[in-house]
C-alpha cells in the first residue's frame, strides 16, 4: 500500500448492484492546472477513459462480424485516435494469426486462437506509438449491455 500526504483525486464507477471501480489518483497543482500521476499498483497503470456511448459504439462496431469458436476478439483502446501513417503502420501488423482494424483510438484485434499464440508481442505493439490497454470483446460486451440498461449517460 502506497501512503502519502499528496492530495488525491478519487474516481468511482458505479456499474450496478455489486459491480463497481474505486480508483485513487494523487494528482499536484502546477501552474494553475491540475496534473494527475499515473495509476500505479507497484508500477505504472496506463489507463483511457471512455464514455458509455463510446464503449457500446466500439462493441458495435464488430468489424469481425461475431467471434468464432477457437478466436478471441479484444478492443486495444489508445489515449488518443492513430492518424493515417501510424493507423497504417498497425493494420500492417496483421498476419495469419492475427487480424488488426483501426477506429479512431479503438484498435480491433481478431486472434485466430488465444492472447499466448498472438505473434504480437509487446515490441511489435510498439507501433502504436502510444500506451494501449486491451479488453476482451467478451467483457467489453457484457459492460456494454449493462451501460446501455442504466440508459445512455
Amino acid at each position: 500500500t502506497e501512503v502519502s500526504k499528496r492530495a488525491v483525486s478519487f474516481l468511482t464507477a458505479a456499474l450496478g448492484p455489486g459491480f463497481a471501480m474505486h480508483l485513487a489518483v494523487p494528482l499536484d497543482i502546477v501552474n494553475g492546472e491540475t496534473v494527475y500521476d499515473g495509476l500505479r499498483f507497484g508500477f505504472v497503470v496506463e489507463t483511457m477513459i471512455r464514455r458509455d456511448a463510446e464503449v457500446i459504439d466500439a462493441v458495435g462496431r464488430a468489424p469481425f462480424g461475431p467471434t468464432p469458436a477457437g478466436c478471441t476478439d479484444l478492443i486495444a483502446y489508445c489515449r488518443t485516435p492513430l492518424g493515417p501513417g501510424a493507423r497504417a503502420t498497425v493494420e500492417a501488423l496483421s498476419n495469419d494469426t492475427d487480424t488488426i482494424v483501426v477506429h479512431g483510438a479503438d484498435i480491433h484485434w481478431r486472434i485466430r486462437g488465444t492472447v499466448s499464440t498472438s505473434s504480437l508481442t509487446p515490441t511489435r505493439w510498439k507501433a502504436v506509438g502510444q500506451p494501449t490497454t486491451s479488453r476482451s470483446l467478451t467483457m467489453l460486451t457484457a459492460l456494454a449491455t449493462r451501460l446501455g440498461e442504466r440508459g445512455n449517460r
